[in-house]
């Protein structure tokens, strides 16, 4: 899988289930860092980081390439507030998620993400279909 890090550190996939509905199916992940103390420790240092999960619902195709039917891409950012002691996660779409544990806050976001995706559309029994998970991480500012 093609997840990436810096400090050569990986993402790990603890944990992967499709839910939702036939309208609206939901990719649930559990994600989280080899080295988390190395994370946590270059936040304190400063460092702002953001995460980017890209997933890919497709229609897997034996002579010709895969054909996309939905994705979806959710980014976060990570960084530490020096002034209250907490590590803070944020996103566009939602109030920023703050824990004094870096532990802490992956168990509330990275380890229970839920990504939406568009509705597929005319699938079929007896075919197959993959999901493929795109994971990064890098430094900002």
């Amino acid at each position: 899988m093609p997840l990436t890090c810096p400090a050569e550190q990986n993402f790990l996939l603890k944990g992967f289930s499709l839910g939702g509905t036939d309208k609206q199916p939901e990719v649930n992940l559990r994600l989280a860092v080899s080295e988390e103390h190395n994370l946590a420790y270059m936040l304190r240092d400063g460092a702002k980081m953001e995460m980017t999960c890209r997933v890919q619902f497709l229609r897997k195709r034996t002579f010709w390439s895969n054909e996309l039917l939905a994705e979806n891409t959710v980014s976060t950012r990570l960084a530490y507030d020096r002034l209250l002691r907490e590590f803070v996660l944020s996103t566009e779409d939602a109030p920023p998620l703050r824990n004094e544990s870096f532990r802490g806050l992956m168990n509330e976001s990275w380890e229970n993400l839920s990504i939406p995706l568009d509705n597929p559309g005319g699938l079929e029994q007896n075919q197959n279909y993959l999901i493929k998970v795109t994971a990064d991480l890098k430094y900002t500012e």
